[in-house]
């Protein structure tokens, strides 16, 4: 695979690549929420949404009720696939939205453990004063995903593998 098909580390990259990161990182910074497939007790997946935030290393932040399925679902089994995905008003072909699937294990963080204060920073950056009022009910939760694969497509046959260890690291798979 030569350089115009791989984007390396290095930072050598072929046009493409540099929209394609580009498109990359409008989503996570404009999309606020994602869906989320997860698993329920007896296998059968469940397809649903929620507001998210992503901190610098691409982990994704979760907090949800445990009044929602989802939640019940990440409680028994940590397994979860999220999209993010361009808007429909925003894009100029609706049958080629620019979307980021990751799949990973999304850990939970309650509020006495020490990783709360940087998810609950994260996320109320995003989020304000809402997630200010949400933090004092009690049916809450707040989910670290942590991305163990990601993949990137952006229009038509163009998809990428997103390297989890260096997101700006990109494999092109279809396309040209």
């Amino acid at each position: 695979m030569d350089n115009n098909e791989r984007a390396s580390a290095t930072g050598d990259y072929s046009d493409k690549f540099l929209e394609a990161v580009e498109s990359m990182t409008a989503l996570l910074e404009n999309c606020q929420t994602a869906s989320l497939a997860t698993l329920g007790p007896e296998g059968d997946p469940l397809v649903s949404y929620s507001p998210t935030a992503v901190d610098e290393q691409r982990n994704f932040y979760l907090f949800l009720s445990e009044l929602s399925e989802h939640t019940g679902n990440l409680q028994q089994n940590d397994r979860i696939s999220l999209m993010v995905i361009e808007d429909e008003a925003q894009a100029r072909r609706i049958f080629a939205r620019n979307r980021l699937t990751v799949k990973g294990r999304a850990i939970s963080i309650p509020p006495d453990h020490a990783e709360w204060a940087k998810a609950a920073e994260v996320y109320g950056a995003r989020f304000g004063k809402f997630f200010d009022q949400l933090t004092r009910l009690p049916d809450f939760h707040m989910f670290k995903v942590v991305p163990e694969n990601a993949r990137l497509v952006v229009g038509f046959g163009a998809a990428y593998n997103v390297s989890v260890n260096n997101w700006r690291s990109l494999e092109l798979l279809t396309g040209k």
